[in-house]
């Protein structure tokens, strides 16, 4: 029964069908008994969807995918050489892609390596950035953040602030996975058109952070620390007035913390040209 399902039945695999045949009659004319396939482990899960399908009598019957199992059972259908689950599955992923699953798709077709599906991907989370929530957002791996903010579908002047906030909080959770050259990605004008004042301070302490000296001739680096000078006397306002009443908002609380790790010249430079700012 298990034979006509898997090999000869309505959803039949040609990966099933050879194996059989094989096992049936081996070069050698002894019966192979045993068989071993190797699939990636995020697979796995899609597994009991799959046999439930291949096994289900009904011409019409759809897999039963998720937004978590889509892919790795498109990836079982041709691994397997079932076109009619891949079928399935991708039918199921066409209506459930959108900005709330498209991180997850995303991040699954990188891991099975689809990368036409991983541009669709790239596209739907570049049209809808700022409405993406930030735990969904933070979970994507620095190479694949890279590959939504500079898909052509990116608007970088859709909300200026938003999209600053939306990256510095990225830098936070990320903040162990994203080298000098990603996080310079990251905060260019092509990416980042403007710097949120309350992000500038936080921007500065991580470009030191990383190693990176503002003062030499790295012309991105240099450019981005003097966006951030340029986008902190407000801030710095806050950390002084903060300072001497004794009370701050959550804001103010963040550029005071941020303020305090910054090495002696840098707080100068920047309490320099805040008061040239308000002179």
């Amino acid at each position: 029964l298990h034979k006509v399902n898997l090999a000869v039945g309505l959803r039949s695999c040609e990966y099933f069908s050879r194996l059989f045949r094989k096992m049936k009659s081996s070069s050698d004319g002894t019966h192979l008994r045993e068989h071993t396939i190797e699939l990636p482990k995020s697979s796995l899960q899609a597994i009991p969807a799959m046999l439930d399908y291949l096994y289900d009598p009904d011409p019409t019957v759809q897999v039963n995918a998720t937004t978590t199992t889509a892919i790795p059972l498109r990836y079982l259908g041709t691994y397997l050489g079932n076109p009619l689950l891949f079928d399935s599955a991708t039918r199921f992923l066409q209506m459930d892609l959108r900005k709330e699953t498209a991180v997850i798709y995303l991040q699954q077709a990188d891991t099975y390596k689809q990368k036409k599906l991983a541009e669709v991907c790239a596209r739907v989370c570049a049209e809808s950035f700022t409405q993406i929530k930030m735990t969904s957002l933070s979970t994507l791996q620095p190479h694949l953040m890279k590959m939504v903010l500079y898909s052509k579908y990116f608007r970088p002047d859709t909300d200026s602030r938003a999209i600053c906030a939306k990256v510095a909080s990225y830098c936070r959770c990320q903040d162990k996975s994203i080298s000098t050259k990603m996080f310079l990605s990251f905060t260019s004008e092509n990416v980042m058109q403007q710097i949120c004042p309350e992000e500038a301070l936080f921007f500065i302490q991580f470009m030191i952070g990383l190693g990176i000296d503002v003062s030499c001739d790295n012309q991105k680096a240099g450019r981005l620390y003097e966006r951030c000078i340029l986008a902190a006397p407000h801030m710095m306002e806050e950390v002084i007035n903060s300072s001497s009443k004794g009370r701050a908002g959550r804001i103010a609380k963040n550029a005071s913390g941020s303020y305090a790790k910054l090495p002696p010249h840098i707080k100068v430079q920047l309490l320099e040209f805040a008061l040239t700012q308000q002179q």
